[in-house]
């Protein structure tokens, strides 16, 4: 999209109108308020603040994600990236230019994935199993409350763990590299 703000005017790409349910007719002598009307109402200040400190030059860009209301009916998540491309000669935005993306599918699987998780951690709290693993690239245990209550957190009960935890997983990662590099020099 490009906006003239002195005009309060926007050209839309006809690939966003479509993702939208709009038809290009739709778009001509399309205004601001095209994209304030489709836009959720409660993310209409999370967009204007991400717009006002760009606008301020404390951003290079502005990007947000906002709900808007497709043709007919649901809401698309719309990932929202733009910049001021002139300003008057007083230095205030006279246009901007940017992209809509849609994100919806990303922003289902994080939703799916954050009830998957919830489910497990309801699941580990009635039948009082823990579950933990190790993120190799941060040196970090993750455990559920069942497997360490928080209230019982140490470093000094940490330590051991880590150190065990860290020298398993990098023995077997070095194993499976072996095994894999055995099998794969062996004549077929």
């Amino acid at each position: 999209y490009r906006a003239d703000l002195a005009s309060n005017s926007v050209v839309f790409n006809e690939h966003w109108g479509a993702s939208m349910g709009l038809r290009p007719a739709d778009l001509e002598g399309a205004t601001t308020a095209l994209w304030q009307q489709l836009t959720h109402p409660d993310d209409h200040e999370v967009a204007r603040q991400s717009i006002r400190a760009h606008w301020r030059g404390d951003t290079p860009a502005f990007e947000c994600e906002v709900r808007m209301r497709h043709q007919d009916g649901h809401w698309v998540w719309t990932l929202t990236r733009g910049k001021v491309v002139s300003r008057t000669t007083d230095g205030r935005p006279r246009a901007l230019a940017g992209i809509h993306l849609d994100v919806s599918v990303r922003r289902q699987a994080e939703q799916a994935l954050r009830d998957s998780q919830a489910m497990l951690a309801r699941t580990g709290q009635i039948a009082q199993i823990g579950g933990w693993a190790v993120d190799m690239e941060r040196q970090q245990p993750i455990w559920s409350d069942q497997t360490i209550p928080t209230d019982q957190l140490s470093l000094p009960l940490l330590q051991p763990f880590l150190r065990l935890t860290s020298n398993k997983m990098a023995d077997a990662h070095h194993s499976d590299m072996s095994d894999q590099m055995s099998q794969e020099d062996r004549p077929p």
